[in-house]
């Protein structure tokens, strides 16, 4: 930002702090019930109106739905824990959500099964820390030498696995 001037060419989130560089590439893919995974193996199957789609309410996986499968039919839970027994006991045929959460729920309930193995956009995951150049070159560096090591995909995988034997949320 120039001093003395209203605007600023950066958003506000770069003013304030700074992403490391990216720890894990994914983006959004859908789950539904196993039975029925076959059916919506893909963007075309669930973008038709007889669908049933649900999201949670209010974050990428509703801007996402409505951007990605505008032809289906769209329901917006309100919370984002009941969301994926709304799929499991049959009342939606399939969800949109991140791929990583698609994975987890999958571990964690046996009647959710990711029913498209890719994504269906490209979303980076990475740290948010303070805009300090030192110290985003230290925490880029590590993160650099751990992606080599394959120990974030390890970390991914142990975090994964213990919050499947997590007990589950009320």
């Amino acid at each position: 930002c120039v001093t003395g001037v209203q605007t600023c060419a950066l958003p506000i989130w770069a003013r304030v702090g700074r992403f490391s560089r990216a720890y894990h590439e994914g983006g959004k893919t859908l789950l539904a019930r196993c039975t029925d995974a076959g059916r919506f193996d893909s963007a075309a199957a669930v973008n038709t109106p007889d669908v049933r789609l649900v999201v949670n309410r209010g974050g990428t996986n509703e801007s996402v739905a409505r951007a990605l499968l505008p032809k289906a039919s769209l329901r917006v839970h309100p919370d984002n824990i009941g969301v994926f027994g709304e799929v499991a006991e049959g009342r939606a045929d399939v969800m949109l959500t991140d791929d990583v959460e698609a994975d987890l729920k999958s571990l964690q309930d046996p009647r959710l099964c990711r029913s498209f193995a890719g994504t269906l956009n490209r979303v980076s995951k990475a740290l948010w820390m303070q805009p300090d150049p030192a110290l985003a070159d230290a925490v880029d560096g590590w993160l650099g030498k751990a992606i080599s090591a394959g120990d974030t995909a390890h970390w991914m995988d142990a975090a994964m696995h213990a919050a499947a034997a997590a007990p589950p949320h009320p």
